[in-house]
């Protein structure tokens, strides 16, 4: 009895691990696969010119990216997603001794384009004054840093006819 019970517990455990599942995967080489998903409206491209080498960032309460420029002042903001319902963009950069331009804001683009180019966009430079107060026939030092090869010019305006 005991020799028919153990053949057949013998001939149920073959088939048993006959079953065993087979994998078909590969393992032998990597492949990279690139998944993105589009979670908004619409994608924007803003490029444009600021001083050499600056961190340039891009946002509004919505967004926010950054990037940095070439050494010769060209930036690129590559495909941005923008939300349902868009504020304006505003772009300001960074240069290298961290003084910050100011930010120049732009509309969003209409909302049934699924992607925009804007561009180019010229930031301002960036500009820092060796003081706040400046009297009549005083000297001050400015520094900053612009678009490379472009002229600028630097104003400031009295407030009273006395001053």
């Amino acid at each position: 009895m005991f020799s028919i019970f153990f053949i057949l517990i013998s001939s149920f455990s073959f088939l048993f691990s006959s079953f065993s599942p087979a994998y078909a995967y590969d393992f032998s080489s990597h492949r990279s696969v690139k998944v993105s998903a589009l979670i908004g409206s619409g994608a924007v491209t803003i490029f444009g010119y600021t001083s050499p080498n600056s961190k340039v960032e891009l946002s509004n309460p919505q967004i926010y990216d950054q990037t940095y420029s070439l050494p010769d002042g060209f930036f690129v903001f590559n495909r941005t997603v923008l939300p349902y319902t868009p504020l304006d963009l505003c772009l300001s950069s960074t240069d290298q001794s961290g003084r910050r331009t100011t930010p120049v804001c732009i509309p969003p683009p209409p909302p049934a384009n699924f992607h925009s180019d804007i561009g180019p966009i010229l930031l301002a430079p960036s500009l820092s004054l060796d003081r706040s107060d400046i009297t009549p026939n005083s000297t001050i030092q400015a520094s900053g840093q612009s678009i490379p090869n472009s002229e600028v010019s630097i104003y400031f305006f009295q407030t009273k006819d006395n001053a």
